[in-house]
């Protein structure tokens, strides 16, 4: 019974966390301040369920450290990543703000992936 729980587990703390967009490409450009992860934002979106299910140690080893994260009720947790260029990076950019959010369960699992528009109020 317990050689069977433990071949139960083990192939979950291997699992492979490659996804199908340039995932060193979007760790490389943190705040967004390069633009990569804004170029890369069509593919993230056709690939975001393959970030389901991942932990948090896989997630932060397949797209680097979140720009933010926010605890929630029942243990829930979120990580934010930015899409769009940090107003604090030295790059012309007009358009939302984007923001990827990805929200853990109790168990620490990665449930849902959406991105997010904060609209951004230009000077009238």
């Amino acid at each position: 019974m317990i050689f069977l729980f433990i071949l139960g587990v083990l192939p979950g703390c291997g699992m492979n966390t490659s996804v199908s967009f340039n995932a060193d490409l979007w760790k490389s450009d943190q705040y967004g301040c390069q633009l990569e992860r804004l170029n890369l934002y069509g593919d993230l979106l056709d690939h975001q369920d393959e970030l389901l299910g991942l932990n948090n140690r896989q997630i932060i080893k397949l797209l680097g450290n979140p720009e933010r994260n926010e605890l929630y009720r029942r243990n829930q947790k979120f990580f934010i990543y930015r899409i769009s260029p940090s107003p604090a990076c030295r790059v012309d950019y007009v358009g939302d703000s984007l923001f990827m959010f990805i929200r853990f369960n109790a168990v620490g699992l990665s449930q849902e992936v959406f991105i997010q528009a904060k609209p951004s109020f230009g000077k009238s």
